[in-house]
């Protein structure tokens, strides 16, 4: 679809403002849907850049789009910042963890009063919590029982392992001073329960086989929805898009070979490095050859892609743009039978 003159100005903007840390473009971009998935990509290549970005924003960011690579970038910083950490919890972001670090926290302040984070976390695990999340809800209501009977009485409300039981036996408790966000916690268990969801699928867990567990894995997910994205930007014969799209795909392959290998264990962190720093790895690697090939031609049409050629880009026609679609996903598919029936090593054989 043609963007509009509005939404073509608001990217413009967006790219070369210094001043992103103001709420006002923001507000303009989460008020144009059909620009959310470019300011993403802009961001990334900012962040990339060293460009810092209101932690606040990717996070509102990442809750429209979900993107793997984007919270790939901010991940240990998401992590450690509760405020944010709860905003994407609420999204339902599909990284268990999250929820690991936000049950941690709520015991840790659980006997705190006047503690707001933990009536913060709480409301989040009520609203949106798995069935994981029982275990500590049960504890931090236990743990706040002034009497033994009570402690007793909470056993055996949670044994009965209905709804009904709790909110029957909150109706006769006493727990003094902390009622209102032990009612919490209680409103919290009724809820998960009621709710019944797994938590979501750690895409490198499970019982699933290798070979259909290769799809999910962060790296080799988002470069199939690079595919995607290069797909519709043809659509809309966005050729120059539709390569920058392949070329942060084939980004996406290489650091994953790169860690794959174990390179990052000794080296730089996968998270900074571009495709043309991953191009000698994935040289020195066993991958197949035509794979290298194939890469390497993704790299030199994504850079042609996202540098001013003076009036070049027009020679980028669909044709051309559909032969590179067929060839990055000829790459993406090699590359996963690599992973699953071949012996990935850093060094060539």
């Amino acid at each position: 679809m043609q963007k509009t003159p509005e939404e073509n100005s608001i990217l413009f903007k967006f790219r070369n403002s210094q001043e992103l840390y103001l709420p006002d473009i923001w507000d303009k971009v989460f008020a144009h849907n059909s620009i959310i998935h470019d300011v993403e990509i802009i961001v990334e290549e900012k962040i990339k850049k060293g460009e810092h970005i209101v932690l606040k924003y990717v996070v509102q960011l990442l809750s429209h789009t979900q993107s793997p690579s984007l919270y790939e970038l901010k991940r240990d910083e998401i992590l450690s910042s509760m405020w944010e950490l709860v905003d994407l919890y609420r999204s339902r972001y599909p990284d268990p963890e999250i929820e690991v670090r936000l049950l941690e926290d709520l015991y840790k302040y659980s006997n705190t009063d006047g503690e707001p984070r933990r009536v913060h976390i709480a409301e989040a695990v009520r609203d949106v919590g798995s069935l994981e999340a029982l275990p500590t809800l049960e504890a931090i209501l236990f743990d706040n029982a002034t009497t033994v009977q009570t402690k007793k009485a909470i056993s055996d409300a949670v044994d009965a392992a209905t709804p009904g039981s709790i909110e029957a036996f909150l109706a006769t408790a006493e727990f003094g001073a902390r009622k209102e966000f032990v009612q919490l916690i209680a409103d919290a268990i009724v809820e998960v329960k009621n709710r019944g969801e797994s938590p979501p699928k750690n895409p490198v867990s499970g019982n699933k086989s290798q070979d259909q567990s290769i799809e999910h894995l962060p790296e080799i997910r988002n470069a199939a929805m690079e595919l995607d994205r290069a797909r519709n930007y043809l659509a809309q014969s966005d050729n120059v898009t539709a390569i920058a799209s392949m070329r942060r795909g084939a980004e996406a392959l290489g650091k994953h070979l790169y860690r794959t290998v174990g390179l990052e264990e000794r080296g730089k962190p996968a998270n900074k490095m571009l495709l043309n720093d991953l191009m000698k790895p994935v040289k020195d690697s066993n991958v197949p050859d035509v794979f290298k090939l194939c890469l390497e031609s993704l790299q030199l049409f994504g850079n042609f892609s996202s540098h001013d050629q003076d009036g070049g880009h027009d020679h980028l026609n669909a044709r051309i743009t559909e032969a590179i679609i067929i060839l990055y996903e000829e790459s993406l598919g090699m590359y996963q039978n690599w992973i699953r029936t071949g012996n990935p090593s850093a060094k060539s054989r």
